[in-house]
């Protein structure tokens, strides 16, 4: 049996590559949202741990 392809004009072909370049670049701009999300709660968290250290250190709280 004989496989057919599909055959595409070119504007056909312009337009699967524009899209897969777009889906791309979504994954890639989703991954840098990922990341600064990350950078920002390790900075909250560092912050919070930084003002909480006096008040652990000097006893007023005894448990972690």
């Amino acid at each position: 049996m004989m496989i057919s392809f599909i055959k595409l004009s070119e504007n056909d072909k312009r337009l699967i590559i524009v899209l897969l370049l777009v889906i791309i670049l979504l994954f890639v701009i989703v991954g840098y949202i990922a990341v600064l999300i990350k950078k920002i709660m390790k900075f909250q968290a560092k912050k919070a741990d930084d003002m909480l250290h006096d008040v652990v250190a000097s006893g007023i709280i005894t448990n972690r």
